[in-house]
Parts: structure tokens; C-alpha cells; sequence
């Protein structure tokens, strides 16, 4: 099984195969062509999470993220060059002046 191939249904039904005791985490891991340490990170995500933490998680930032995150570090890139400090969310950045 890919890594693509791990849905949703697959990793609830192994854990809940897992909570009653059916089957191991080896018998598991075999049965569903994955290693035991795969199915301890769905067991580990699934108490800490819950059913939300095993669906897949992006590791792509959309185009507005992107956007906005050059558009202030370009304001910041402004203001430093303006001012010899300035404030990030409440902290100061000092910044010498060539």
C-alpha cells in the first residue's frame, strides 16, 4: 500500500481493530502493508487529535498565504529602512543603520 493509498477508513478501522484487541500491531502492519512505527503515528495522532488527525495534512501554502506573506515582508523591508526599529507583534527588532 502507497502512502497515497492510506485513506481515512483504513486507518480507523486499524485502530479501532487495535482498541479491541483483534489483531496486533505487527498482525496489523502486514494486513495492511504498512511498517508497526506507521500505524503507532495513527495510533499517536488519533489520541492527541482525535478522528481529525488522520486525514491527510497538506505541506503546500496556498497562493493567498504566499502572497501575503510577501506583501509584509515587503511593508517590513520598508519600515526597517525607515526607522532604525521596528515592532513585530509586540517585540522590537533593532536594526543598525549602514
Amino acid at each position: 500500500m502507497s502512502k497515497k493509498d492510506n485513506s481515512f477508513d483504513i486507518k480507523i478501522n486499524v485502530i479501532r481493530a487495535w482498541e479491541n484487541r483483534t489483531h496486533t500491531i505487527t498482525d496489523l502492519a502486514h494486513i495492511n502493508n504498512v511498517s508497526p512505527s506507521t500505524i503507532y503515528n495513527w495510533i499517536d495522532r488519533y489520541e492527541s487529535l482525535g478522528e481529525n488527525g488522520l486525514y491527510p495534512v497538506s505541506n503546500e501554502y496556498s497562493k493567498e498565504f504566499k502572497l501575503v506573506f510577501i506583501m509584509i515582508c515587503s511593508l517590513l523591508s520598508r519600515q526597517i529602512k525607515k526607522q532604525k526599529s521596528v515592532s513585530v507583534k509586540g517585540s522590537i527588532y533593532y536594526v543598525k543603520k549602514r
